[in-house]
């Protein structure tokens, strides 16, 4: 909860700076593509991302290694897990990019087109420079980092031959979720929804438990 508060007061103010670019460019007169093509603040979100990711891949590993009852270098799946993190911060940042960009295409466009007030532009705006993008990013790709960097230690331990997924067993785990609850399958293989590792969706709070067998 820590790593995720953090991550989620990073993310803000990355997506906050874009957001008075946007403000001031709107304000200017520009027109929706210079909007659009003008959004700042790139290098601010990268740096945000990753040390997110990275964060929760320091923190998976060493969680990971708790679990087990061996005394190993587990330098490697440091290794691994923060080499792993870096490349999906850069797929992410590309998926960020293209999905900030077309919604801002729509919100501008729309609101030029329809002669509204200022106002109705800010709160359009919301769902892609607010809090709760932050969050969803924050809370997601958490967890993504985080069971990916428990399955690089439990490989590099040995010992390890199945996995399982858990879910946060409280009123508010999803149907999809619920269902996986409590299902192992081996290390390398993936589990009844054809995932290897949690996330099942966008917020999910599920995680992984290694199997030892005897």
């Amino acid at each position: 909860m820590a790593l995720e508060g953090a991550a989620v007061r990073r993310l803000r103010k990355a997506l906050g700076g874009q957001f008075q670019q946007v403000m001031a460019d709107v304000q200017a007169g520009k027109s929706v593509d210079e909007v659009v093509a003008g959004i700042v603040g790139w290098e601010e979100l990268r740096a945000a991302v990753e040390r997110t990711l990275l964060e929760a891949a320091d923190l998976g590993v060493e969680a990971g290694a708790a679990q087990l009852t061996i005394g190993i270098d587990w330098t490697l799946a440091n290794i691994a897990a923060r080499e792993w993190a870096l490349g999906q911060a850069g797929r992410m940042l590309l998926e960020i990019d293209a999905t900030t960009r077309r919604m801002l295409q729509q919100a501008v466009g729309r609101w030029i087109e329809s002669g509204e007030p200022l106002s109705d532009l800010i709160r359009d705006l919301s769902p892609i420079f607010g809090r709760r993008r932050a969050e969803t990013i924050a809370v997601t790709e958490t967890t993504r980092a985080y069971a990916q960097a428990n399955l690089e230690a439990w490989g590099q331990a040995g010992i390890v031959k199945r996995k399982r997924w858990l879910t946060a067993r409280d009123e508010v785990v999803c149907p999809v979720c619920g269902e996986l609850d409590g299902e192992d399958v081996l290390l390398d293989y993936g589990f009844s929804n054809g995932q290897f590792a949690p996330p099942a969706h966008v917020n999910c709070r599920c995680a992984l438990a290694p199997v030892v067998e005897e």
